[in-house]
């Protein structure tokens, strides 16, 4: 079954404005984790976070540069919203893998700068 542009977009945006949603924090973020799920370091990402969808794509506004809390590998994600709740997850990986976010080195030092040039969220037709 076919969904409509429309309803697309709209099931895009819902997820893209929870980014936004709360007031514990200033912003939504990316957090960038290890296999078990240990914070590494967060991405503060601009308010609002995404642009509205345009066919079932929203594209992130400004991510800003962190550094590594720790020498670790990072192995998943998680972006939250302003109070701290999670809208979607997935995994982490060099771009020649299967990740479902790219980073040029998954082994991530202390202090290290960790930037992100762009991300997105798609909802398929």
């Amino acid at each position: 079954m076919l969904k409509s542009v429309e309803t697309t977009n709209r099931s895009c945006n819902a997820v893209v404005d929870f980014v936004d949603e709360g007031s514990d924090y200033s912003s939504g973020r990316i957090n960038i984790l290890d296999a078990d799920s240990t914070i590494i370091t967060y991405l503060p990402l601009s308010l609002p976070a995404f642009r509205d969808s345009t066919d079932g794509t929203a594209v992130a506004n400004t991510i800003y540069d962190n550094t590594a809390f720790r020498d670790a590998t990072a192995a998943l994600f998680d972006v939250i919203n302003r109070d701290g709740s999670s809208a979607w997850s997935g995994t982490v990986s060099t771009f020649s893998g299967v990740g479902d976010l790219k980073l040029n080195a998954v082994v991530l030092y202390q202090d290290s700068t960790v930037s992100l040039s762009s991300a997105f969220y798609a909802v398929p037709r």
